[in-house]
C-alpha cells in the first residue's frame, strides 16, 4: 500500500508543471484575478506570483488560498504621486459625460503610457529581478493583459511558452494583434456604449472608436518597442512575442457576452476562483436579518475613491435611500460626515458576494464591472447599473441586452431615476429570471471554469502547437490584392461593352435617319 502511494505522489509531481503568473498591481481587482487563477492552478502545479509593485497602495494585497505562495517582488514606484496623478484624472471623468477622443483623455493615457514605460525601464535595468525569474526554469508564464512590457521579460528570462491572461470581455485591441477578427459592425467596442442591434450612426461611431483603440494599442506597443530598442540590440518585434503565447484565457462566458466569432486560442474562464462560500458576520449579519425589509447592495467599486464623489452624487444617494424606507441598503462607501437613514449601514469595505448571496438580497446597484456584473449572475440578483468609465458602459448595455438589469446614464443620476429604475428591477419579475437563467446556463458548462484552465495549461505545458492565423494585412483581409485589380478590369469591360452598344445604336439611328431621308426625297 506505502509504494503505491508513492508512486502516486512521484506521478502527481511529474504531471505538475512549474507557473508563473504576473499580476498586475494597478488595482486590487486585477490583482484579486491574478491570485484566483494562482489559487486554482496550485491544485495541480508548482505556482510562483510575480509582481512588480507598480501601486504602493496595493503592496499588501493577498489572498488566504495563496498565503505562503512564492512571490518575487520589484518595486517599482514608491511613492503614490505618479499614481495619485493619474488616478485624479481618471476620477475627473468618473461622475461627468465625456468623449474619449477629448484632450483630457489623451492626457490620461500619455501620463498612464508613459509611467508604464519607465516602469518597464526600471524591470529591464534589474539583472537581479530578471535573473530570479529565470532560475525558476518555468514551463510557462502567465502575463496579464495590462503590461505588455512582461512579454519583453518573459523572453529576456528565457521563458519558454507564455499565455495571455485577460481579467475583462476580449479586448479587441490587443487580440487583433493574434488575428482575432471582431468586425465594429457586429461587435460593440469595449470602450463603447453600444448593444448589437446599433443604428447606422451607432456603427459609424464604432467604427471610428475601433480605428482609434486600434491605433492606441499600436501606439502603446510601439512605445515598449522603443524601450526594448534603447537597451538591447535586435531585440525581437514585442508583436511578435505577444502572437507568440499559446492561449489566451479571458475572465468571460460564451452565454454571457454577446455572440461573436473566436479564436481557436480564446478560452473562456469567466468566474475562475470565485468563492460563493461564506456568510455574513456581525453588524452586517445583525442589519439584515434583524429587519423584515429585502437589502440592496450599492457599490461603486475599488477604484472610485469615496473623497473624488461630487456633493451632488452623495446627496442624491441619501435622498434616494430616505425616499425607500421599505428597503435597507448596504453602502460600500467612506465619509463619517453623511447623516445617513437608520436604513443604511455604510462601510469602507464589504464581503460583496456575502451579501449578494443572502436570501433577503433582491438587488444590486453598481458601477457595473465585469466581476460584480458576473457575481449578480452567481448569485442569481438582478443589477441596477451606473456605468462610470469606459468597459462599464459597455457592460452595461451587455446587462440589458441579457435582460438581468437595467442601467441609468451618469445625466440622469436622481434620486427619482435610482427609484424609480430599481423599483422596475425588483417589481418586473423577468429580471430576476434572466439572472437564474444565466446562472444556469454557467453552471451547467459541459466543462467549468476551473477545469479548462486546468486541462488547457496542462496541454500547452506538454505539447508544441501554434493556434494563431496567419498576420493579414488591410490589403489581404479584404482581398484587395485581386478585389482591385479585377474591379479595373471589370470597369474597362464593361466600358467597352457600353461603348460598343452606344455606337451600334448611334449607327443604327443614323441609318434610319438616312432612310428616312431617302424616302421623304
Amino acid at each position: 500500500m506505502v509504494p503505491y502511494i508513492i508512486l502516486l505522489l512521484l506521478f502527481s509531481v511529474v504531471e505538475s508543471g512549474k507557473v508563473g503568473i504576473f499580476v498586475s498591481t494597478f488595482s486590487n481587482s486585477q490583482l484579486v484575478f491574478g491570485f484566483r487563477l494562482a489559487e486554482e492552478l496550485l491544485k495541480e502545479h508548482e505556482v510562483v506570483i510575480i509582481r512588480p509593485e507598480l501601486n504602493p497602495k496595493t503592496k499588501e494585497f493577498g489572498t488566504p488560498g495563496t498565503k505562503n505562495l512564492k512571490q518575487i517582488r520589484i518595486e517599482l514606484f514608491n511613492d503614490t504621486k505618479r499614481l495619485d496623478d493619474l488616478l485624479k484624472i481618471q476620477q475627473d471623468f468618473f461622475f461627468r459625460e465625456f468623449s474619449v477622443l477629448e484632450k483630457n483623455m489623451r492626457d490620461m493615457r500619455s501620463n498612464f503610457v508613459s509611467m508604464m514605460d519607465k516602469a518597464c525601464d526600471r524591470m529591464l535595468s534589474d539583472e537581479n529581478f530578471l535573473k530570479s525569474i529565470e532560475k525558476e526554469n518555468f514551463d510557462v508564464v502567465f502575463v496579464h493583459h495590462y503590461d505588455l512590457c512582461l512579454y519583453g521579460i518573459a523572453h529576456i528570462a528565457k521563458v519558454p511558452k507564455t499565455i495571455l491572461a485577460i481579467s475583462s470581455p476580449v479586448l479587441e485591441t490587443l487580440t487583433r494583434i493574434h488575428g482575432h477578427l471582431s468586425p465594429p459592425s457586429l461587435i460593440p467596442s469595449v470602450i463603447s456604449n453600444f448593444s448589437m442591434d446599433m443604428t447606422i450612426s451607432e456603427r459609424f461611431k464604432n467604427f471610428v472608436l475601433s480605428v482609434a483603440q486600434d491605433y492606441s494599442g499600436y501606439s502603446h506597443v510601439r512605445e515598449y518597442q522603443q524601450v526594448f530598442d534603447r537597451k538591447f540590440k535586435n531585440f525581437p518585434d514585442i508583436r511578435d512575442l505577444i502572437r507568440g503565447a499559446k492561449l489566451i484565457f479571458v475572465n468571460d462566458f460564451e452565454v454571457l457576452d454577446y455572440p461573436r466569432p473566436i479564436l481557436s486560442k480564446i478560452i473562456n474562464i469567466g468566474g475562475i476562483g470565485m468563492n460563493l462560500g461564506g456568510h455574513l458576520e456581525s453588524d452586517l449579519k445583525t442589519f439584515v436579518e434583524n429587519s423584515k425589509n429585502p437589502t440592496v447592495l450599492v457599490s461603486l467599486g475599488t477604484v472610485t475613491d469615496s473623497k473624488y464623489v461630487p456633493e451632488k452624487w452623495k446627496n442624491e444617494f441619501v435622498k434616494f435611500f430616505e425616499e425607500n424606507p421599505e428597503i435597507n441598503f448596504i453602502w460600500k462607501f467612506e465619509d463619517e460626515h453623511l447623516k445617513l437613514p437608520k436604513n443604511v449601514i455604510m462601510k469602507k469595505w464589504i464581503p460583496q458576494v456575502a451579501v449578494l448571496k443572502h436570501e433577503k438580497t433582491i438587488a444590486f446597484l453598481s458601477h457595473c464591472g465585469y466581476n460584480g456584473v458576473q457575481e449578480t449572475i452567481f448569485t442569481g440578483v438582478p443589477i441596477l447599473c451606473v456605468p462610470l468609465f469606459v468597459d462599464q458602459f459597455r457592460n452595461a448595455k451587455l446587462v440589458e441586452y441579457r435582460g438581468f438589469g437595467k442601467s441609468i446614464a451618469k445625466s440622469s443620476f436622481y434620486s427619482a431615476s435610482l427609484t424609480k429604475e430599481l423599483k422596475e428591477v425588483i417589481q418586473n419579475s423577468s429580471y430576476k429570471e434572466s439572472a437564474l437563467n444565466l446562472r444556469k446556463l454557467i453552471n451547467s458548462r459541459p466543462f467549468n471554469s476551473s477545469e479548462l484552465l486546468l486541462r488547457w495549461t496542462k496541454f500547452a505545458i506538454e505539447n508544441d502547437f501554434d493556434l494563431t492565423p496567419p498576420y493579414l494585412d488591410v490589403i489581404r483581409f479584404y482581398n484587395l490584392d485581386f478585389l482591385i485589380p479585377l474591379g479595373f478590369i471589370s470597369l474597362v469591360v464593361l466600358s467597352f461593352i457600353l461603348r460598343t452598344i452606344f455606337r451600334l445604336y448611334y449607327w443604327s439611328c443614323c441609318t434610319m435617319a438616312f432612310k428616312d431621308k431617302q424616302k421623304l426625297q
